[in-house]
């Protein structure tokens, strides 16, 4: 673990990556975990619409924020070989699980079995 002081924060970094490189991959990593979890969490036939729907929203969130922070903090613009952007597919992905769900939620509570 390095410690550090920046400013007045005493910061305790316990895996400093070393190159930007690998700070970018990490989070790359760490996308790619939200989308798996939300599609095992969309797949999960124990789980109710609405604990599906909140569970996905939540991982999107956390995916978004990522994605803002390697895009406009980092000033990453990371692209697939035909030059879309690579979090597009990704985020294409949650949209399509919270619209799916939200239109079931919906028809299962005009058929009253939401209450």
């Amino acid at each position: 673990m390095k410690k550090y002081a920046l400013g007045t924060l005493t910061i305790k970094d316990q895996e400093i990556q070393d190159t930007k490189e690998e700070i970018i991959m990490d989070l790359i990593d760490q996308m790619q975990k939200y989308v798996a979890e939300s599609k095992k969490i969309y797949d999960d036939s124990r789980m109710s619409l609405e604990d599906k729907l909140s569970a996905i929203e939540s991982r999107c969130g956390r995916f978004c924020g990522l994605a803002d922070f390697l895009n406009n903090t980092m000033r990453v613009d990371a692209r697939t070989d035909d030059n879309t952007l690579y979090t597009q597919q990704m985020f294409n992905s949650f949209h399509y699980w919270k619209q799916m769900l939200s239109i079931e939620i919906s028809k299962a509570s005009k058929e009253g079995r939401i209450l």
